[in-house]
């Protein structure tokens, strides 16, 4: 019974491929001279031609160490401030503020970038006044304090 079934099987499949091979498909036909490809049938399409943003201005470099350290960028309101604190707690910071500004006498700021709270002092627009207003932070107690580049109010 089982060879029957084979046999019956390999005549089908040989009388029926031969049929399968004569059909064409679509994707398979021979191409003619209209369809086949020349590279003059392309249409050139004009260029869409974006303008490009115009680079930013150069700016003059800032010395940090050695000789006269002023601002020379094209903003001039940057100049140099000194650290004296930051924390994550908002009463604390507010706390030394008030501290800061009785012990140094000038104007403390408070600054938020999330998550710290930073304090600041000084509008220097030289590194070496913001040295000296370093040397006189730490005399007051402030041992952590350091010097920061930041936006300053020139006076």
């Amino acid at each position: 019974m089982k060879r029957v079934l084979i046999n019956i099987f390999s005549f089908l499949f040989l009388a029926l491929f031969p049929l399968g091979c004569a059909f064409e498909h679509p994707l398979h036909r021979e191409k003619t001279d209209k369809e086949d490809y020349s590279p003059e049938s392309i249409i050139d399409e004009p260029a869409i031609v974006v303008p490009q943003k115009e680079p930013p201005a150069e700016r003059k470099p800032v010395a940090r160490h050695g000789g006269e350290k002023i601002v020379e960028d094209m903003d001039e309101n940057y100049g140099w401030r000194v650290q004296l604190l930051i924390t994550t707690e908002q009463t604390e910071a507010e706390a030394r503020m008030v501290e800061a500004k009785q012990m140094l006498g000038q104007e403390v700021y408070l600054i938020y970038s999330s998550p710290h709270y930073k304090l600041r002092v000084g509008n220097c627009r030289t590194y070496e006044e913001a040295m000296e207003l370093l040397e006189k932070v730490k005399a007051q107690g402030f041992s952590d304090a350091f010097i920061v580049r930041d936006r300053i109010i020139p006076q």
